[in-house]
């Protein structure tokens, strides 16, 4: 699984873009559909065990963590659409895999849970900026790690998690975590169905 980014202007992209393929009828302001997106969004790249491929605001993809070796990683690559080439960059101040990797209202890109190589669920969040490549830590949302879990952002320019687990077994509650605030609004919202963990151990993101 991938995450893409949220926002007007790449909305207003693709809807021109699907217009000159002549996706259908549609305007500047209308809804997206699945199949304008499948039309005009690159496939997610190849990604290694636990690790997350995250389409920027630029068009480039972020890789983040995941496993090598046996080993939990923290290295991170730039991936050129335009080229398929695959560049190195500062890696992440803490190795993990199992994580998301969301993009943010702002384009900045906050990296949430995931395991270390320790088994334990890496508690400091970290977020991205593409303007300098670089991760930095981000303090008071250790209430929101987890593994295996979804992080989807909101057209509000809230994030939604949902499910995954922690040492202590799955999880069965979501929270909603403000990006403009960068506060949690509403937590531990129980699901209907209860416990559950949202993607298996051995999928990406």
């Amino acid at each position: 699984m991938f995450s893409a980014p949220r926002s007007k202007n790449l909305n207003r992209l693709v809807l021109a873009t699907c217009m000159a393929l002549a996706c259908g009828e549609a305007t500047p302001d209308a809804e997206l559909t699945p199949q304008m997106l499948r039309t005009v969004l690159p496939s997610a790249p190849p990604t290694s065990n636990g690790q997350t491929a995250t389409l920027l605001q630029t068009g480039d993809w972020l890789l983040t963590g995941g496993e090598e070796g046996g080993e939990h990683s923290a290295a991170a690559f730039l991936l050129k659409v335009a080229t398929s080439r695959r560049n190195s960059i500062t890696p992440l101040r803490h190795a993990r895999s199992g994580h998301t990797a969301t993009v943010l209202p702002d384009g900045t890109v906050l990296i949430l849970g995931g395991t270390a190589s320790d088994g334990s669920v890496v508690a400091i969040a970290e977020l991205f900026d593409p303007a300098t490549r670089q991760f930095q830590d981000v303090a008071g949302l250790e209430q929101l790690a987890r593994v295996d879990h979804t992080a989807t952002l909101l057209s509000d320019g809230r994030l939604l998690v949902v499910g995954g687990h922690r040492t202590d077994g799955p999880l069965g509650s979501l929270i909603l975590w403000n990006a403009f605030t960068r506060q949690i609004e509403e937590s531990d919202i129980g699901l209907e169905r209860g416990s559950f963990s949202s993607r298996p151990k051995s999928s990406t993101r």
